[in-house]
């Protein structure tokens, strides 16, 4: 599509950027576990989970989240805590800054990461500058294909220091904790699976079947190497249907086959110290699509300067990666994000 044809402003305000769990799932009512429906502003995940077990009197470990959240936003998410029901907490004497408790039940599992269906968010973009027309063309074309599924830069961190941090964890040079050796090991198959999406953009098969792929359904995890002498697989990505996928590295023989196999070991040999920490972390090889669908996308335009998009992203897909593709963004200060 060529770059974006407008400039707009992001996060003028925290509510200009709302994110709302979707778990996916039903809560039984009844188990061991709390469930506490959470909004927080411009507050970080994490350590809302660090403060809801030093309320609890409970281990970090017995909190669980199904994702971090965006922490310059508003965002709504649920958070578990292991508390059998002879263990009483008042939550109501539960107070914090820009934290609200919205809801409380109990569920018989704790909520572990990845658990969660979508996140619906609601963006507002303002100071729009440049061809509204074009604009508004470029979302009906976003909307019918979707856009490169690439980790935004939140999951590296400022200046990249999550990759930093990896390496360093890979020379054995620090300890972290749980949560942040999960993190660091995360940046690391990230930035493998952007360098392996970039090259397909580049050579133009992003959504195009080649020999070796691996294809994905939308909505779920379930993959299946493709034949490629099976005339309708490409309808079906055309349809957004399935996806071609690209790799989450680790230990385990190449899933993919043929062209995509040479073309994935062609790249990633290129960072023999990351391939083998992550093969000596224990984590194994997964996939993830190559395409984030889009077909959820609704937009207003408020006058000529105000945008506000609404779309529902499956778990692990980040809002930057579409709105890179609709529009330049710019914060407060008129610089480019």
């Amino acid at each position: 599509m060529g770059e974006p044809c407008c400039c707009g402003v992001i996060r003028s305000h925290p509510e200009d950027f709302i994110v709302t769990e979707k778990l996916g799932f039903e809560l039984t009512g009844e188990g061991e576990h709390v469930f506490l429906y959470i909004e927080k502003t411009n507050t970080n995940t994490q350590w809302v989970a660090e403060q809801l077990a030093k309320f609890a009197n409970v281990r970090r470990f017995d909190v669980g989240y199904a994702g971090l959240k965006d922490r310059n936003a508003v965002t709504r998410q649920w958070f578990s805590i292991y508390l059998p029901k002879d263990l009483n907490v008042d939550w109501k004497a539960f107070a914090l800054d820009d934290v609200q408790i919205l809801q409380q039940t109990r569920h018989k599992k704790k909520l572990r990461r990845g658990t969660l269906k979508a996140n619906h968010f609601t963006i507002i973009l303002r100071n729009l500058t440049g061809d509204l027309t074009q604009l508004h063309q470029r979302l009906s074309t976003v909307r019918e294909k979707g856009v490169p599924n690439y980790f935004g830069y939140q999951r590296f961190g400022h200046q990249g220091n999550n990759i930093t941090q990896a390496e360093m964890l890979f020379e054995k040079k620090i300890k972290v904790s749980r949560d942040k050796r999960s993190l660091y090991l995360s940046s690391i198959r990230s930035w493998l699976f952007n360098c392996v999406l970039a090259s397909r953009i580049a050579a133009g098969t992003w959504q195009k079947l080649i020999p070796g792929d691996i294809m994905m359904l939308t909505g779920c995890r379930s993959f299946f190497a493709a034949d490629e002498n099976d005339l309708n697989l490409q309808q079906r990505i055309d349809e957004s249907e399935i996806s071609p996928t690209g790799p989450l590295y680790g230990s385990g023989d190449p899933i993919p086959t043929k062209q995509v196999q040479a073309l994935e070991r062609g790249i990633l040999e290129h960072y023999p110290k990351w391939l083998n920490g992550l093969q000596s972390a224990g984590l194994t090889q997964e996939r993830r699509p190559l395409r984030l669908p889009m077909t959820s996308l609704t937009w207003e335009f408020t006058g000529d300067e105000v945008l506000t998009l609404d779309v529902d992203l499956p778990s692990g897909s980040f809002a930057t990666a579409f709105l890179r593709e609709i529009i330049r963004l710019v914060g407060q200060d008129g610089r480019a994000i």
